[in-house]
């Protein structure tokens, strides 16, 4: 078991909701009797993933370790077509920003108590948790292995800033 008192990256990337739209059938109980098939997998499925993140965050204050926890929700992308990106224009793979505009959020002990329940309103790429990670973690974003190869620099932003 990892020691509740050393720093820990925890990186988990849950595929649903995701095509192809299948949940277990007990969480497709209590949704409303209009609504289609899809629309109800689809649901579901966010179901499943908000019982997931229950169990990680109870697991972390089981260890007591939320005190000294940032936790980062983010999508990849906006929803396809069984999903709602309402009130935005598009889905996932088109340009529009219902298909690129991302839902976030975080949480836990690490962020400012004066900032909790908040919203911020500042512009972030996902790209950008790359150098806000490392700068929270005292390391240089710099890939000098990239740079020798010839390949573009990292293009990601420290946003601890805009977000602390």
């Amino acid at each position: 078991a990892h020691s509740a008192e050393q720093p820990l990256f925890y990186y988990v990337a849950f595929q649903n909701p995701h095509a192809p739209l299948q949940a277990p059938s007990n969480m497709l109980q209590g949704f409303p009797t209009d609504w289609t098939s899809g629309r109800e997998k689809y649901a579901g499925m966010v179901r499943f993933l908000d019982g997931a993140m229950r169990n990680i965050v109870e697991a972390l204050k089981h260890r007591d370790m939320w005190q000294h926890t940032l936790f980062v929700f983010s999508s990849d992308n906006g929803a396809y077509s069984s999903g709602n990106n309402w009130p935005l224009i598009g889905e996932k793979a088109q340009p529009f920003e219902g298909g690129v505009r991302l839902a976030a959020f975080i949480s836990g002990g690490f962020i400012p108590s004066s900032l909790r329940g908040t919203k911020q309103e500042g512009y972030m790429h996902l790209a950008d948790w790359y150098a806000t990670f490392c700068n929270l973690a005292g390391v240089d974003p710099f890939d000098a292995t990239a740079a020798a190869a010839g390949l573009a620099p990292v293009d990601s932003v420290n946003l601890w800033p805009l977000i602390s």
